[in-house]
């Protein structure tokens, strides 16, 4: 089942021509997440670069008190590549790099500056410029949210033998829990985005201005939708 099927909703017209403009975000989005994971972790020297950041990072937060200490607590991982098609897959990666977002930073950055040849400086060139950008950033931040809350359906419905009653209950909760998170959870949403583009310099669109299509839209149309719209 897609995950649109669950959330689809009534398309006004003066909508559809902002809905068809963003029809690309998702795909690009999980183009440049394989992208970046396989240049940060193309050798053991990039991850032994990836965890070295991370320990840095979790070192000097631990300093300033923004992190518990104890067993268990703040582990050295390592970026998830994506292993198949499954959500669960996406996922696994896309929750693996925005907990290692600073440090997969340092990485690209110190390949596309430092890289031993053009090539490798030119490969990290573009998933380093994807990385920082406001688009990325926030569809990743809405993918991670979406299939967390429709995690448990996905996996219910991988499974060869059915249970029809349960299944019925989690898509009904699924639903809920996915109207909810439009209806009433923007706000907080926005800001953990523009949390993140601030700490890296990232610019931040008015979410107030006027919705213009990048292309085959009439000068003369004038609907009045907002790019948070």
């Amino acid at each position: 089942m897609e995950i649109k099927a669950i959330i689809a909703k009534p398309v006004r017209k003066r909508d559809w021509k902002a809905q068809k403009d963003g029809r690309h975000l998702i795909p690009n989005a999980l183009t440049n997440l394989v992208l970046i994971i396989n240049i940060a972790t193309a050798s053991s020297k990039h991850n032994n670069e990836l965890k070295e950041a991370q320990a840095i990072e979790v070192a000097t937060k631990i300093a300033n008190g923004e992190l518990e200490t104890g067993r268990g607590f703040n582990q050295i991982g390592t970026l998830k590549r994506v292993g198949d098609t499954r959500w669960g897959s996406y996922l696994d990666s896309i929750s693996s790099l925005l907990k290692m977002f600073n440090a997969t930073c340092v990485v690209l950055s110190n390949i596309a500056v430092d890289g031993g040849s053009y090539s490798q400086r030119g490969d990290a060139n573009l998933p380093w410029n994807q990385l920082l950008s406001f688009e990325f950033v926030f569809t990743l931040h809405l993918m991670k949210d979406i299939m967390e809350i429709t995690h448990l359906l996905c996996m219910a419905l991988q499974r060869k033998s059915q249970d029809i009653l349960n299944a019925m209950h989690l898509v009904s909760s699924t639903t809920k829990l996915l109207k909810n998170f439009r209806d009433s959870g923007w706000d907080d949403f926005l800001v953990k985005v523009k949390l993140v583009c601030g700490q890296h310099q990232i610019d931040i669109p008015c979410m107030n201005a006027q919705y213009i299509a990048r292309r085959g839209r009439s000068r003369s149309h004038h609907d009045e939708i907002s790019v948070g719209h």
